[in-house]
C-alpha cells in the first residue's frame, strides 16, 4: 500500500498545523483559538480512526476478493495469424474439409484470484481488470479486422459481373450476369457492425484509462488531501467528499469491473464470433482477361479489326471492288475475332468459376446476416456491443451511487453536480 505513508504524512502535517495554532493560543492567551485547536484535535483523531478503518476495510476486501474466482480464467481470441502459429494449434477453415486453409488461433487468458499471497487482492483485482479490458478490446479489434476483410470480400463479390459473347456467324449474342448483386446491401450492414465494434473498443479502452488513473491517483493523492481537509472546520465537508470519492474510485470501481467481467464471461452472455469466409477469389487485375492487351483488343472491336486485317488485301481495286472484297471477307474476320475472344474466355474460365459458381449467395447471407442463424456474425456483433455498453454503464452507476452514499455517511456533499447528467 504505497498510499499509506502519504496518508500518514497528511495527518502528521495537519497535526503540526493544529499544534502550532494551539501553542500560539496558549502563548498569547487566545481562548477562541485554543477552543478551535482542541476541536480540530478531536476531528484529527476522527480522521486517524477513519484512516485505520480504511486500512482494515482494505484488508477485509483483500481476504474476500482473494477468495473470489480462485483461478477462474477468461479466454479471448485476439488474432488468427500464421505468425502466431506457436500460440495455438492450427484449425481447418472448414472443419468438414481437412484440406481447407488452416487458421492459426492466438488466444489470451486472464485469471482472477489466486496468485501469490504476497500481493494484495485489490492489486490482483486491478491486474485482472486491466487484463480483461485490454484483451476484450484486442478481441474486438480482431473481430473488427475480420469484418473489414469480410467487407472487402463481399464488395468484391457483389460488384462482379460477367458478359459472355456467343458468336452466331455474322452476328453475336451475349449473356450478362451479376451472381451476387442481391447481396449489395451487406457492406452497409457490415459497416454498421464495424461502427458498433469501434464504439465498444472505445468504451473498453476508456475504462482501462480510468482504472489506471484511479489506481495511480485516488489513494495516493485524493485520499491524503481529503483526510487533511476533513480535519479543519472550514473544509470538513469537502474533505469528506474527497475521501468518499477516493474510496469509490479506488475500491468500488475495480470491483464493479471485476463483477462485470464475470457477467461478460457467463455462459451464453457474449456470443462467440468466428468469421470463416470461403477462399477469396483472385484479384481480377491479376487475370488474363484484365491484361492491357486483352482490354485494348476487346475495346477496339470486331469492325475495326476487320478493316485492319483485310484492308491491305482488298486495296488496289476500284472503290466498288474494295467494298465487294471487304463484304466477302467479313464472315472470316468475324470468325477470327470470335475465335480469339473464345481463347480469352477459356483463359478467364477459372476466375469466372471462382466468382460465379464456387460461392453461393445464400451461404454468405446465412453466415453474415441471417437472423434465424444463431451463429450469424452481424447479430452476434450487435449483441456483444450492447452487452459491453450495458456493463460499462453499470460499473459507472454503481460506483457513483456507492460514492454518494459513502459521502453522505461521512458528512460530505451528496450532490455531484454534472455527474448524473453525464450518466
Amino acid at each position: 500500500m504505497d498510499w499509506l505513508p502519504l496518508a500518514g504524512i497528511a495527518l502528521l502535517t495537519t497535526a503540526f498545523v493544529i499544534s502550532i495554532a494551539y501553542m500560539i493560543a496558549k502563548g498569547f492567551h487566545l481562548p477562541q483559538l485554543e477552543g478551535w485547536a482542541k476541536l480540530e484535535y478531536h476531528e484529527l483523531l476522527v480522521s486517524a480512526l477513519l484512516l485505520g478503518a480504511i486500512v482494515f476495510g482494505i484488508g477485509m476486501i483483500d481476504v474476500v476478493a482473494g477468495q473470489l474466482g480462485q483461478g477462474k480464467d477468461m479466454t479471448f481470441q485476439v488474432s488468427a495469424d500464421p505468425a502466431n502459429a506457436d500460440s495455438a494449434p492450427a484449425e481447418p477453415l472448414d472443419p468438414s474439409d481437412p484440406l481447407s486453409d488452416p487458421v492459426y488461433v492466438s488466444k489470451a487468458t486472464c485469471t482472477f484470484g489466486g496468485g501469490s499471497t504476497s500481493a494484495f487482492a485489490l492489486e490482483r483485482t486491478y491486474a485482472f481488470d486491466e487484463c480483461y479490458l485490454e484483451k476484450s478490446a484486442d478481441h474486438m479489434i480482431y473481430v473488427y479486422r475480420q469484418l473489414s476483410k469480410a467487407n472487402r470480400y463481399i464488395s468484391k463479390m457483389t460488384t462482379f459481373s460477367y458478359n459472355i459473347a456467343i458468336p452466331l456467324y455474322l452476328f453475336s449474342a451475349s449473356v450478362y450476369k451479376a451472381p451476387h448483386a442481391g447481396l449489395s446491401y451487406l457492406p452497409g450492414l457490415i459497416g454498421g457492425g464495424m461502427d458498433a465494434l469501434a464504439s465498444s473498443i472505445f468504451i473498453q479502452v476508456s475504462q482501462k484509462l480510468l482504472l489506471d488513473f484511479f489506481h495511480a491517483v485516488s489513494f495516493s493523492w485524493i485520499l491524503p488531501f481529503g483526510l487533511a481537509l476533513r480535519s479543519f472546520t472550514f473544509s470538513r465537508k469537502l474533505g469528506a467528499t474527497l475521501i468518499a470519492i477516493a474510496i469509490g474510485t479506488y475500491v468500488v470501481y475495480p470491483l464493479t469491473i471485476a463483477f462485470a467481467a464475470g457477467v461478460y464471461d457467463a455462459p451464453g452472455m457474449v456470443k462467440d464470433i468466428s468469421i470463416n469466409l470461403p477462399n477469396e477469389p483472385p484479384n481480377l487485375q491479376d487475370t488474363a482477361i484484365c491484361s492491357p492487351f486483352v482490354q485494348n483488343f476487346m475495346w477496339v472491336g470486331s469492325i475495326t479489326w476487320w478493316f485492319v486485317w483485310f484492308t491491305p488485301e482488298c486495296t488496289g481495286t476500284t472503290f466498288l471492288g474494295y467494298l465487294e472484297c471487304m463484304l466477302a471477307v467479313y464472315p472470316e474476320a468475324q470468325s477470327i475475332f470470335n475465335g480469339i475472344n473464345a481463347v480469352f474466355l477459356l483463359a478467364y474460365a477459372p476466375t469466372l468459376w471462382d466468382y460465379a459458381f464456387k460461392v453461393h449467395p445464400e451461404a454468405l447471407y446465412n453466415l453474415l446476416a441471417d437472423p434465424t442463424n444463431p451463429q450469424a456474425i452481424l447479430p452476434a456483433v450487435s449483441h456483444n456491443a450492447m452487452i459491453t455498453a450495458v456493463l460499462s454503464v453499470f460499473s459507472i452507476i454503481l460506483t457513483v451511487s456507492a460514492t454518494r452514499s459513502l459521502s453522505m455517511q461521512l458528512g460530505g456533499d451528496v450532490q455531484f453536480y454534472g455527474i448524473y447528467k453525464l450518466i
